[in-house]
């Protein structure tokens, strides 16, 4: 259970600040992103704005592993209790497409390396 919740919870941090191809956006960008996914409210988007710029501060000089994923669960939560029951399930869906391009890119990924074919 506690592996599945991280796993959502870092689906939904790298689906916020775009794919791995993506230069790395902003809170505001990310903030505008979510709003515009999950048609949030000039209030939500301006509390979600703040609560990815107050991780960002946390996460900018960090080295342990686990006190990023403790930020990464604290934000997505954050988050989480702005949204309307409606939005929570878009949020999961996002979460859970996230995660299977992840998975379907890492598969790729081990096809393409030699020795693999």
């Amino acid at each position: 259970m506690y592996r599945t919740m991280m796993l959502a919870v870092l689906s939904v941090f790298i689906l916020s600040i775009g794919t791995f191809a993506q230069p790395k956006l902003s809170p505001k960008e990310r903030a505008k992103a979510l709003s515009e996914k999950l048609s949030l409210t000039k209030d939500q988007t301006t509390k979600v704005e703040k609560i990815l710029t107050d991780a960002q501060g946390q996460m900018k000089n960090m080295q342990d592993r686990s006190e990023f994923r403790k930020v990464m669960v604290e934000t997505n939560t954050k988050i989480e209790n702005l949204l309307t029951d409606k939005q929570k399930v878009a949020y999961k869906k996002m979460q859970e497409d996230a995660r299977n391009q992840r998975k379907n890119n890492s598969q790729d990924n081990k096809s393409d390396k030699p020795g693999n074919n």
